[in-house]
């Protein structure tokens, strides 16, 4: 049974003791609004992180599909990985340099791959991203989250 006691200030309060009680649903109550502010904050460094990438792939498009006139295969190539480059910088990444591996190809008719006009350019990148935040909230909890996701991007274009 409960009893009320009187305070100085004419309020009732339980005889019991509720000390610590807002701690406590504070702890609670802030902990799970972390985890969902960070996990907004880490799902929205992958997704700009996916932008970017996309973007790297279609300016390593375009760099290469422009007409040169001593075009091969090889220049080719390290235009679109150039064009690559200067778009790493731009990738979020809090674990050291971003790195970006890429497959280009130029499409080939029945004589093979060649840089004329009309083939097509597929560039493909691929980054792997890198957890920050769930790995070792999901250890704390007692599940298992992997520490990286692999992010890809493919753009395909016509030589002109």
């Amino acid at each position: 049974m409960q009893t009320h006691n009187r305070t100085r200030g004419g309020s009732f309060r339980l005889a019991g003791s509720q000390r610590g009680a807002a701690a406590v649903e504070f702890a609670i109550i802030c902990s799970l609004l972390f985890m969902i502010v960070f996990g907004i904050i880490e799902f929205s460094i992958i997704l700009y992180d996916k932008a970017v990438l996309t973007n790297a792939s279609r300016e390593g498009a375009r760099a290469g599909i422009v007409f040169e006139k001593d075009r091969n295969l090889t220049s080719v190539t390290a235009r679109v990985n150039e064009a690559v480059a200067r778009y790493a910088p731009n990738l979020i990444n809090f674990g050291g340099t971003a790195s970006i591996s890429s497959n280009v190809v130029i499409g080939g008719g029945p004589t093979g791959p060649s840089a004329t006009a009309g083939q097509p350019l597929t560039v493909s990148l691929a980054y792997t991203y890198n957890f920050l935040i769930f790995p070792d909230l999901s250890n704390l909890f007692g599940g298992s989250f992997s520490t990286d996701l692999t992010l890809q991007s493919q753009t395909v274009m016509r030589m002109e």
